[in-house]
Parts: C-alpha cells; sequence; structure tokens
C-alpha cells in the first residue's frame, strides 16, 4: 500500500520517472491498483480500467484506506466514467475512514 500512495505524492510533484518506478514496484508487490497510476503516467487507458477496477474492489472489501482514490478517479474519470455524484460518495466515505 504504502509504495501506492508515493506514487501518487510523486506524480503531484512532476517526478514522474520515480513515480513510474513506484507504482511499478507496487504492482509487483501484488497491488493491482498501482495500474491505475501507471496508466494515467502512460496514458494506457487499458491500464487505467485495470486499475480502477482494482481499486474498487478493494473499496467494495472494506479497504477504505482508497475510497479517496477511487474517489478522484470518478471525479476525473481514470479508468472509468467521470461521475461527480460517484466521486463525493467515495470522498465522503474516506473521510469518515479514522
Amino acid at each position: 500500500m504504502l509504495y501506492f500512495f508515493l506514487s501518487i505524492h510523486q506524480q503531484n510533484h512532476d517526478n514522474l520517472k520515480e513515480a513510474t518506478q513506484t507504482a511499478k514496484r507496487s504492482l509487483e508487490l501484488g497491488n493491482e491498483a498501482a495500474k491505475i497510476k501507471l496508466g494515467e503516467i502512460q496514458e494506457d487507458e487499458k491500464l487505467m480500467k485495470e486499475g480502477f477496477n482494482a481499486l474498487k474492489k478493494k473499496v467494495d472489501s472494506g479497504d477504505m484506506h482508497y475510497a479517496n482514490s477511487l474517489g478522484y478517479a470518478y471525479e476525473f474519470g481514470i479508468g472509468t466514467s467521470l461521475s461527480i455524484k460517484e466521486a463525493m460518495k467515495y470522498y465522503e466515505m474516506a473521510a469518515k475512514t479514522k
């Protein structure tokens, strides 16, 4: 999980090379959700969709650590159709998680 969130931080700070390496490491460790970051960086729709599905599966199974990232995916249509309604739903879930 650490590498997934580190890749987000690196991407947000325009460290795309490091973000790519970190997302790949997360994927190597079995975190399929990292595909959404790799897809976003590499502009690969297939990876974004696979990553979105992995994120949704994690949240649906109760792992609320990923709820904010799922909300972001919905808000910006990354790997899925853009939906502000769904984005707000997952942002609210994330906000309620302690």
